[in-house]
């Protein structure tokens, strides 16, 4: 069997979640301030690897489902969609406010207050793409290889 054009979602879930993990290592406020140069390097890695997420779903995940010929798939899809594009300012500003390792530890409990909501808020949707969103993608996946086996089997 194919591989699923979820799998490199997935992936890419998967290794945001670990950049994550290990930022909140250093989410304490005795340890923020000696660690923002790390936590800022790791955000850095995790804004750069969301861009190409967000690249990925908007050339393969998005359209595909779009074109969907179940109406509650395409319903899913633009939802999920809107939100994320709603949330896009949000990012860019967490990101520019904390764009060094000096903004970080100037105001450590502010930026552990946003971090942890936004951190949160990613966790959660990556959760509900990989419940809600990638399942219907590795439906039309397995819809659209179930004629070719068919024609196989009449040959």
């Amino acid at each position: 069997m194919s591989t699923l054009r979820s799998a490199p979602f997935r992936q890419q879930h998967q290794s945001m979640r670990k950049c994550i993990e290990a930022m909140r290592k250093h989410f304490n406020p005795l340890l923020l301030p000696a660690k923002a140069k790390e936590v800022r390097l790791q955000l850095t890695q995790l804004f750069g690897e969301l861009a190409q997420y967000l690249q990925a779903t908007g050339k393969d995940l998005y359209p595909a489902l779009a074109e969907a010929p179940d109406p509650a798939a395409r319903a899913e899809a633009a939802r999920f969609s809107a939100e994320f594009k709603q949330m896009l300012p949000r990012l860019a500003e967490f990101n520019r406010r904390w764009s060094s390792p000096e903004a970080i530890r100037a105001q450590a409990s502010l930026f552990l207050k946003e971090a942890n909501e936004l951190l949160t808020w990613l966790e959660r949707r990556f959760a509900a793409e990989s419940s809600g969103l990638l399942p219907l993608l590795d439906r039309l996946d397995a819809a659209s290889a179930t004629p070719a086996k068919v024609q196989l089997a009449r040959i």
